[in-house]
């Protein structure tokens, strides 16, 4: 199958299942779904980061992904300490203190910074970038401001 005859099956079948989700009055439904296109496309970086032979982290960041992606859930901050740890600030500190950690124990320092700064670039570009679309969901009128973003985004596609 060609590369273009597997984008458009893709979207043929893509694109309906998020204008019914996005749509839908529990918001929810699409911030799950955004969830889970986000991890898989981090599971992608990954493999094309360990393709070219760099070691990202994993594990860590495949849990600092959803650990973001739940925190713009709607009521995620009425926890106890909701409010402090899931801001974006606690987030991003606890992410790169983990790196930090994890480049102490994994060995080389020169081979692990690359990798901590693989790891930090993908979780933030295919975790914490798409987790904002749940929280514009979550407005008033958010469902619009979502399909503008995603039509914008298809359009220049």
């Amino acid at each position: 199958m060609s590369n273009t005859l597997a984008r458009l099956a893709t979207a043929a079948i893509g694109i309906p299942l998020i204008m019914f989700l996005l749509f839908q009055p529990n918001p929810q439904m699409f911030s799950a779904l955004v969830m889970i296109l986000s991890v898989m496309g981090l599971h992608e970086m990954f493999l094309l980061l360990e393709s070219r032979g760099h070691r990202p982290y994993v594990t860590f960041g495949f849990a600092m992904a959803v650990i973001m992606q739940l925190a713009l859930f709607q009521d995620i901050t009425k926890l106890p300490y909701g409010w402090l740890i899931f801001q974006p600030a606690s987030l991003i500190t606890l992410l790169v203190i983990g790196l930090l950690i994890a480049l102490l124990v994994r060995g080389r320092i020169e081979e692990n910074v690359i990798s901590v700064g693989m790891t930090l670039l993908a979780v933030m570009y295919a975790g914490w970038l798409p987790a904002f679309m749940i929280r514009l969901r979550h407005l008033t009128e958010g469902a619009q401001w979502v399909f503008l973003l995603l039509v914008a985004t298809w359009a220049f596609d």
